[in-house]
């Protein structure tokens, strides 16, 4: 395992396509701080729900190209060939690459975590808001959200991984699911106002764990109108499962969905899977 791991650290430092989980972050930190800054009445609550969209897009970047696209070009590798000649197995191999990815992951947290605070808090650059100073955080419900998180970025890729037939179709398939996600998932606008795009956003995994994740920096509540009644609710509340909870993404799905599409979607995966292309 630690031969894998240090190959995929040497990979990665040759690999001059690895600055783009440095670069498109910072590309989408100024531009979306920067949009925020320009719409009256922002505040820290609205800078936190874009620190939760840049977390969910870094991290489902860095999943679609580090495991998946390398994992699509292992499979045609003469790698594979030469395995039985090794003491590493399949498993250990493809354990490896999950490994390095979950660890790409973090680091791609701090990243994000580090621009938000330089163009907020330490130089107010972009916007004269700090990120952290006076939120109350729920911790354990920003843990709990980004582990789903990632379990759903990786669930989705095994997805594609297993039904792709070669590199060039699951990069199609990868990149339009991420641009799916990133325009009608919320990540980016807010689509509660508009009833198709709403309930389309209900089959994407990843929405629920951003809008989780919203909510636990929230002071680990959903602040939310509801037939013009202001209402704060617990994140962790399996109560709320009324059309109006759903329509603003505070319902009790947030906490369970991704976990069910886990539960639903990885059987599928694992029977059409196959280690050799």
């Amino acid at each position: 395992m630690g031969a894998i791991l240090k190959n995929q650290f040497r990979t990665f430092l040759r690999n001059p396509g690895s600055m783009f989980m440095f670069i498109f972050p910072l590309v989408m930190v100024v531009t979306l701080i920067s949009v925020v800054n320009a719409t009256p009445g922002t505040g820290q609550k609205e800078l936190m729900a874009i620190y939760a969209s840049l977390l969910t897009i870094g991290v489902m970047s860095v999943v679609n190209t580090s495991f998946g696209a390398n994992f699509m070009e292992l499979r045609t590798s003469s790698l594979i060939k030469r395995l039985g000649t090794t003491q590493i197995t399949k498993p250990q191999l493809l354990m490896g690459y999950v490994l390095w990815t979950i660890f790409q992951s973090f680091l791609e947290i701090v990243w994000v975590t580090f621009l938000m605070l330089f163009f907020t808090s330490w130089t107010h650059s972009l916007i004269d808001i700090s990120l952290f100073k006076g939120a109350s955080i729920d911790w354990v419900g920003v843990i709990y959200g980004i582990i789903l998180l990632i379990i759903v970025s990786f669930m989705t890729t095994f997805f594609f991984i297993s039904i792709a037939p070669n590199s060039e179709s699951y990069q199609l398939l990868s990149l339009l699911y991420f641009f799916v996600v990133l325009y009608f998932g919320g990540l980016i606008f807010s689509f509660a106002n508009i009833e198709w795009m709403n309930i389309f956003s209900l089959l994407l995994p990843q929405t629920y764990s951003a809008h989780f994740i919203t909510g636990a920096f929230n002071s680990g509540n959903y602040d939310v109108i509801i037939n013009g009644v202001h209402q704060k609710i617990s994140i962790w509340d399996f109560r709320n499962w009324s059309d109006g909870y759903i329509k603003v993404g505070a319902s009790s799905l947030n906490l369970i969905m991704p976990i069910v599409y886990t539960i639903l979607i990885i059987p599928i995966a694992m029977k059409k899977f196959e280690f050799d292309a």
